[in-house]
């Protein structure tokens, strides 16, 4: 039971930090899809690549859901240690602009989670199973394996993007 508390505090502070967007419709309202829930995006790690003392992870999330739905900006994340427990994680938001994005059945967003090289900064990284990511336009966050072994758990986000 205190794992699943651990887990509902995580989720509430991912909810809090996480945030939504709003975006500014043009036109009608009702020809605007809606945004995309929990339940129709599944996360995936698409690559892992170093370079220049940075290790660099791009994910997907993919509409699962049977409808279209729109997105925008950056997701939120929560590692989670091997007994359940959550890690210190911060998100930085690096590039932009953060770009409306609509995902009709099985078309994915994708973006990289970017931390310093444990190795080179002569830091441990974290050993992170698994993550909560909460995407931009939902609070309610999806799981994700693995986590991200950033050196205390310092990591940086682009924004989604469509494909990729």
């Amino acid at each position: 039971m205190p794992r699943l508390r651990l887990l509902f505090a995580a989720v509430a502070v991912t909810t809090i930090a996480g945030g939504g967007v709003v975006l500014a419709a043009t036109g009608s309202n009702a020809a605007s899809p809606p945004t995309c829930n929990a339940a129709q995006l599944v996360p995936h790690l698409e690559t892992s690549q170093g370079g220049a003392g940075h290790l660099y992870d791009t994910w997907q999330l993919i509409n699962v859901g049977a409808s279209t739905c729109r997105t925008q900006g950056w997701v939120g994340a929560v590692n989670y240690g091997p007994d359940g427990r959550p890690l210190a994680t911060t998100v930085t938001r690096v590039g932009g602009p953060a770009r409306p994005i609509l995902l009709g059945h099985g078309q994915h967003a994708s973006w990289t989670f970017g931390y310093g090289n444990p190795a080179i900064l002569g830091c441990r990284g974290e050993h992170a199973v698994a993550q909560l990511i909460t995407p931009p336009s939902t609070p309610t966050p999806v799981l994700a394996h693995p986590g991200e072994a950033a050196c205390n758990g310092a990591t940086m986000a682009t924004p989604l993007v469509f494909g990729g």
